[in-house]
Parts: C-alpha cells; structure tokens; sequence
C-alpha cells in the first residue's frame, strides 16, 4: 500500500508542474498538451470508438503476422531435426538475418507487395521468423545448462514438456524474447501503416494526429499503446509459465478480452457490410474546406472523410483502393497518380489567380510586395505551400523572382515551429500558406505583404493550377460522378455566399470550421470549379514542374486532356 501511495504522489507532483508550466507558458500546446487536454480526449466517446478501430486493425495484422511467422520458423527447425544440410542451411539463414536489422525489412516487403494491406503482414511475419530464429540459436549452451537447472528446481508436467516443445518461450530463458517481439512487431506495424496511410490503423492515427498537432489524441493514443503493451506482455508470460489465479492476474485478462471483442466490434461495424459510406482522403484541412462543407451539408453518396499525412499518401491511399476520392490533391502528385492509374481522373480544380494568392509573405522588416529592401541580410523561413509541396515550385518560382540579395532562407516541415520562430526573433520574415500566416498577422501585429496579389506572378499563368479533386472512376456510375461534382460545387458557392467582404466565415460555416478544428481566424481561400479548368494551364504547369523536377514523369507533349479530365 505504501509502494501505491508513494507512486501515486510523484504522478500528482509530476502532473502538477506540468500544467503549472503550461499556464504560464513555458510549454507549447502545439507540441505538448496539458493533462487537462488529455483527461478531456480519454472522456471523449469518439476518441475511444477510433481507438477501438485502429486496435483491432493493428492488432489483427500483428497477430496474423506472428502466427505465420512461428508456423514458418518451427516448421523449419523440425526438419532441420532431421536433416543435417538443412540444419546448416537454418543456421546460415540465421548468421545473415543476425547481421540486417529490422526496419531494414520494410524496403524489402514493399519490393515484393508494393502498397498492399499484405505488406503489413508479411513484415511482421518477417520480424518474428527472424526474432525466434536467433532466439533459438544464441547461447545454446548456456540455455541448455540453465534449463537443467530449472528442470531440477521446478516440478515440470509431461504437458510442460510438451509446451515447451511447442512454445520455447514457455520456459523461464524465453521470457527475454517476449518484450523483444511484442516491441519489434508493433514497431514494424506502426511504421508500415504511417507508410502506407489507409483508412484505420494506431500508425495512421499517430500521424495524422502529429500532422494535424492534435496534440492531446495523439499522446493519448501513447500512453494507452505503452499500457496496453505492457498488459499484454504479463499475460503473454502468465500463459507460459507456472499460472496461478489471483486477483491481478485476473482483471488483467478480462480488461484485455473486453478490450479485444470491443475492438472487433467497433471494426467490423465499420466495415460497408454494416455501413454504405464511401471514403475520401484528404490531407490539408485548409485546402479542402469544399470537402468538409460538402460532408456536411451535400452528403447524398455517404461519404466519410479521412485525413491522412500527405498528397502523396492520400494519392497512394487512392491507388490502393482504400479510398473511392482523393483531394483536393496538390497538382504535382494528382497529375503523377492518374499518369500511373488510368482508372483515376479529375473531376474539380483550384487555381490561383494573380488576384488570389495561396502564398503569403509577412515580416519585421518589409510591409510592401513593391519593396523588399527590407528582406536584405535576413533570414526568411519558408513552409513550401502544400499546394505545390512535392516539387516545392511556389517557393522556387518566389526565390527566382525576387532581386533582393544577401537573404538566408530556412526551411521546415514543421510551420508551426517557424511561426515560433519569428515570434522569439530567430526569423525575421515568414513564407507561408494559412492559417499559419493569420497567427502570426493576429499575435503580432503585423500584416502580409500581399493580401491580394500573388507571389508567383509572371510565370505566363492566367490561372497557376494548384489542387484537384482525384475521383477513381471505376467505382461510380455516370450518375453519381455527376452528383460528386454537383456537390461540391454547391459547397464552393456556399463558402462564397458565407463569407463576408473581410474573408470571414458567417456562423454556420464557423461551426463547420470549429467541427474539423480549422483556424477560424484564418482567411478562407477563394475557389473555383471545373468549368474554370483550362487544360493549355495544366500543360504549363506540367512544363514547371519538370523545370523544378528532371525526375518527373509528366511529359506536356504527350498531354490528352481526356487522360486527365472527366469534364475537360
């Protein structure tokens, strides 16, 4: 009881200074949440429905993985039993493995599977037939002295003996391969699911959470994966070993049976079995307001939106037939994705206009787009526009444009931390899309440069293509295609006509906002539809794009409007 009381007062202290940090301000909320966040997330239903779903489809996959992965590895030490060339052959396979860690394993899974859910599996499998393998050819010697000694210390059952055959972990010596497995096979799990992206999976989730800097889910999902984790490990060696019923014992089994047939519930209720909904991927919760407003309020197919980390794992997500829409997609990963899938086209656009830019310029030092003297011998940190991120053009096509010398540009994936950056100082000037850009207009005072004009004028655009919207068209009738893309024109002219002259949201279109957790103070973009799409634009931007990319696979020459669009 004093060892509980003891533990439970350093967590209280802990918490204490902690959320005594945060409110004073010396932790940022958008790396750290405050226990308050996390305690709100665990009293979310939602939060805990999606957990439930992510469990169940990492958990499925691991467990499917390691069956298959100790099949194959003791079905081979059973022959080499009675074989000495195989025997040999086991052990060298074993002297190579022993030699290429694990997260080497993944290139070699996507070799064979490409971007397939058997990847998943096979990695896994792959990890446990290499981790056992080892396990049974180290230190044979000394286990074998070791197990002697414990054979004559513990009364051992004819049904012992047995398991331990079967289950090598069974005995005392294989407890130290328990936590070695659980760790790499849910390791390997989580890293494919971030690779792959999909529509559920704790890899998924964790970054989607750390993108989106949904702070308080994505430590939540932590704390519980390092719980869970370790209740699983105590059962795994409960059931190997010598088991005793108790109380502890107990309450750990039924939490983790309750939590696995919940798991597959909430799983399989997700499934189109039990619901119809069709899927979009999205990646930008700014570009993609259209989407949201048209889950919303223009839903006649279903549909559900999932965001992922990228363009190009929405776009792999897409081709994977995980998701039925992608978007709105930056054009550089759109265009490649239809030029690989015949089966994918676009059915909507944005653009900017030189009157409506997606790039925003705001510092210290310069107040006017006619003037950046003040840019000279600075350091400007740039966030590549998540319109054109993959090639990085809008940046490039800014920094070729710009005749003022002597300036020391800085990158980051992270906007956030530039946004801090030029709030303590270290940056003068920040380049940048929304709504980072109305952080830093709002907590400092300080406006854009260019509030109405384009950064990459004088590239020969009326209208530079930024994002689209990636339908696969072997999932929809003609019907529906036409029904998508009524939709969400009626969601762009109703952002249009719930916007005000300022470029803020009317209340109902702040409550959708609120709902996906998008900056409201935060300018909303100016859209445009398909019948604005101008195909002599996306041939320039494909002649760009190879400029900035020699790798691209886009070729303007060979460009067929009908490849790309269904409403060309």
């Amino acid at each position: 009881m004093k060892k509980w009381y003891s533990f439970g007062l350093i967590i209280s202290l802990f918490v204490t200074v902690w959320q005594s940090f945060f409110y004073l301000g010396y932790i940022n909320k958008a790396f750290l949440p405050s226990p308050l966040n996390i305690l709100e997330v665990f009293f979310n239903k939602s939060f805990w429905l999606l957990f439930a779903i992510d469990l169940f489809t990492t958990f499925s996959n691991i467990c499917i993985g390691v069956v298959i992965g100790y099949f194959i590895v003791y079905t081979l030490l059973i022959i080499s039993f009675y074989s000495s060339f195989f025997a040999y052959f086991i052990r060298f396979i074993n002297t190579i493995l022993k030699y290429i860690p694990l997260p080497a394993l993944i290139p070699i899974g996507i070799l064979f599977f490409g971007l397939s859910s058997a990847v998943n599996i096979f990695l896994v499998a792959l990890a446990t037939f290499t981790i056992l393998l080892q396990h049974n050819f180290s230190l044979i010697e000394k286990e074998e002295k070791a197990y002697e000694f414990v054979r004559i210390s513990w009364v051992i059952t004819p049904w012992q003996r047995f398991w331990k055959f079967l289950f090598p972990m069974s005995n005392y010596l294989g407890y130290r391969v328990i936590p070695t497995l659980i760790i790499w096979v849910l390791s390997i799990e989580v890293i494919v699911e971030m690779i792959l992206g999909g529509k559920s999976g704790i890899g998924v989730r964790l970054l989607q959470f750390q993108q989106l800097y949904k702070t308080g889910e994505l430590y939540s999902y932590l704390l519980l994966i390092i719980g869970i984790t370790f209740l699983f490990e105590l059962v795994i060696i409960q059931a190997f070993s010598r088991f005793i019923w108790d109380i502890k014992k107990a309450t750990i089994w039924i939490i983790l049976i309750t939590l696995i047939f919940v798991s597959a519930g909430s799983y399989l209720s997700s499934f189109s079995f039990f619901s119809k909904k069709r899927v979009i991927v999205t990646y930008s919760a700014t570009a993609n307001l259209p989407l949201m407003v048209y889950i919303k309020k223009f839903n006649s197919l279903n549909f559900s939106l999932v965001q992922t980390g990228s363009g190009l794992q929405a776009m792999d997500t897409l081709q994977a037939g995980k998701a039925d829409i992608a978007g709105f997609i930056d054009m550089p990963n759109a265009l490649t994705g239809i030029e690989k899938n015949s089966k994918l086209r676009m059915v909507a656009q944005l653009v900017e206009s030189p009157s409506s830019p997606s790039l925003f310029l705001i510092g210290k030092k310069v107040n006017s787009l006619d003037n950046l003297k003040g840019l000279e011998n600075s350091i400007v940190g740039y966030y590549p526009n998540n319109s054109l991120i993959k090639s990085g053009l809008d940046f490039s096509l800014f920094k070729s444009g710009v005749n003022t010398s002597n300036i020391t540009y800085t990158s980051s994936n992270d906007p956030l931390s530039l946004v801090q950056s030029i709030k303590t100082g270290f940056i003068e000037s920040f380049l940048g899309p929304e709504p980072f850009v109305s952080d830093i207009e709002n907590e400092l005072g300080i406006s854009r440069v260019n509030k109405d004009k384009s950064l990459v004028q004088g590239v020969g655009f009326k209208n530079l293509p930024l994002a689209s919207l990636v339908i696969d068209t072997s999932k929809f009738s003609e019907s529906e295609k036409k029904d998508v893309l009524d939709g969400i024109n009626q969601s762009i002219d109703y952002i249009r006509n719930s916007t005000g002259s300022d470029g803020r949201a009317n209340s109902e279109l702040s409550s959708i906002l609120k709902d996906y957790e998008i900056n409201q103070k935060s300018v909303i973009s100016k859209y445009q539809n398909y019948s604005e799409i101008d195909a002599d634009e996306t041939k320039k931007l494909i002649d760009l794009i190879n400029l900035y990319d020699p790798n691209s696979a886009l070729k303007s020459s060979t460009f067929d409007v009908s490849k790309y669009y269904i409403y060309p």
